[in-house]
């Protein structure tokens, strides 16, 4: 992991504008709440930010922590991204 991830700044974005500007998609997987998130690059400052985890159901985006995939995709996994009471949190902390 190393500098790859920071768990201190999971700040929730303006949904509405996030896919305003249709940024560029990642990946999507369900996690183990069968809530389906989407991964998707900050439009404008690119891979230079943060993997922004979307949810479209709930209308919320967070910064995940984390500057690629691999371990905020993994169902079950101690970084899978969920989103419990309006906050997003990982597989250890629940």
């Amino acid at each position: 992991m190393g500098a790859n991830f920071n768990l201190n700044n999971l700040i929730m974005l303006n949904y509405e504008k996030l896919t305003a500007f249709n940024p560029t998609i990642y990946g999507e997987f369900t996690n183990r709440l069968g809530q389906k998130v989407q991964f998707v690059e900050h439009p404008i400052k690119g891979d230079e930010c943060e993997v922004i985890a979307v949810f479209h159901e709930f209308k919320k985006a967070f910064y995940s922590g984390f500057f690629e995939l691999g371990e905020i995709d993994s169902v079950g996994g101690e970084y899978e991204v969920l989103l419990v009471d309006d906050e997003l949190i990982h597989g250890f902390e629940l």
